[in-house]
């Protein structure tokens, strides 16, 4: 049987953050079963009524969103300077209290994970799961003539980073594709500078063979779906 704590319950709702939670519960608004809830009470999902202001929630064990990250923001949940892609998402997300699984750099847009669900995360994240990341980018030199065979070979760099071998297609004079699973700082950025090829401008368009809907605008995003989510750990 599934049960959690009354507090991670209504997050889940996505009736309130931990601490909104934990204010509605102290003035009496939050009831179990018909009786006044307490602070750290166990709920099992399957069997009890949770009610906010006589209003049932609903417990969902998850969500996961996909983002068409823009160019100008953060990958964080919050910065004292910068807008972060948690302040383009709706109330809902942020109550629930999704978090980036990964990171694409500021001036990166494309394909973005954020969900409550840290297994889920680990796993889109970790080199040892393997999940491929698919980009494309536009460099402002052609890469050398063998810059598929280094990066497949696994690159190091001159101060000692080691990169695991990677793939890159080449789909015009001026523009490449991509593909690793593993995500250090400016990974594909320092990877493209090391065959001679400066990127100019760079996306993510798909984790496995889920891709970036085409659809969603810039900034925007959406709920995926369980099959949806699946992709991510289709091989391709």
């Amino acid at each position: 049987m599934p049960v959690f704590r009354l507090e991670r319950f209504m997050t889940s709702s996505g009736s309130a953050t931990r601490s909104q939670a934990r204010g509605l519960i102290r003035t009496g608004r939050v009831l179990i079963n018909g009786a006044p809830a307490k602070i750290g009470m166990r709920v099992d999902t399957e069997k009890d009524l949770v009610t906010l202001d006589g209003e049932p929630l609903n417990f969902v064990s998850r969500v996961v969103y996909m983002m068409n990250k823009p160019k100008g923001v953060v990958t964080a949940t919050e910065d004292e300077k910068e807008k972060t892609v948690l302040d383009l998402m709706d109330d809902y997300a942020k109550k629930r209290g999704v978090a980036p699984a990964g990171r694409l750099d500021k001036d990166t847009e494309g394909l973005l994970i954020l969900t409550d669900d840290g297994e889920l995360a680990h796993s889109i994240i970790a080199p040892v799961k393997g999940v491929v990341k698919t980009y494309e980018a536009e460099v402002s030199v052609v890469p050398a003539p063998d810059a598929e065979e280094r990066i497949a070979a696994g690159l190091t760099l001159w101060d000692g980073t080691q990169f695991l071998p990677a793939k890159m297609e080449r789909l015009g004079e001026y523009q490449v594709r991509v593909f690793l699973s593993e995500g250090k700082y400016h990974e594909v950025k320092r990877m493209l500078a090391a065959v001679g090829a400066p990127v100019a401008k760079l996306k993510r368009v798909a984790i496995g063979r889920l891709r970036l809907d085409p659809a969603l605008e810039p900034g925007a995003s959406r709920l995926l779906s369980d099959s949806e989510v699946a992709l991510m750990f289709e091989d391709i």
